[in-house]
């Protein structure tokens, strides 16, 4: 037993790892950077023309004139200390912390992972208890057609066609974790249910 939770800690070590590894590489193939981003961007919209070397400096301060190894390997060691870095441009300019951003989306994350462990397992338990005692019957084949169809169908496309569908039923517009009434309104039981 202790083999295998060790085997499983070294593979999930090496999937983060390889994933880390892939995400850095596909994030550094676009050309450019943040610096030439923000240059292009204080040029156009605003009008600011920066020097060279005030574009130089910039990416000194960021570390983007270190080689990519480099970076990657900064970015690696700062993330096991807690510092996730900066966010740039966020909210309409600046920067900010990584770090507060995730800790504040977290409650939220949770929120949503739970209610919806407790949607699968409620409906997936009686659907299997179901089909296990009826096999072979209309209702086994159609729970088990839509149970691969659920597997078929990317979860963003169900999520944008169901946001739709509930659009021009009820003409809401669903975004965000509350209805604008409740954004800012203290906890209640009415705040709940609409969350």
């Amino acid at each position: 037993m202790l083999h295998f939770i060790i085997r499983r800690i070294l593979l999930s070590g090496v999937t983060i790892c390889v994933i880390a590894v892939v995400s850095w590489i596909i994030i550094q193939l676009p050309p450019g950077d943040y610096v030439s981003d923000y240059v292009e961007e204080l040029r156009t919209s605003r009008g600011v023309h920066l020097t060279p070397e005030m574009e130089a400096n910039l990416r000194v301060y960021y570390g983007l004139d270190d080689p990519q190894y480099m970076q990657f390997l900064k970015w690696v060691t700062r993330m096991f200390r807690g510092d996730f870095g900066y966010v740039m441009g966020y909210q309409g300019g600046g920067e900010s912390r990584v770090g507060p951003l995730i800790l504040s989306r977290l409650p939220g994350t949770i929120g949503i992972t739970f209610a919806t462990l407790v949607f699968t397992w409620s409906t997936a338990l009686p659907i299997g208890i179901y089909s296990g005692m009826r096999q072979r019957s209309v209702g086994d084949y159609f729970w088990t057609f839509m149970g691969f169809a659920g597997l078929a169908v990317p979860d963003f496309l169900l999520a944008l066609t169901l946001i739709w569908i509930w659009f021009t039923q009820t003409g809401d517009v669903l975004g965000g974790f509350l209805s604008e009434e409740y954004q800012f309104a203290p906890w209640s039981p009415l705040k709940v249910w609409d969350l």
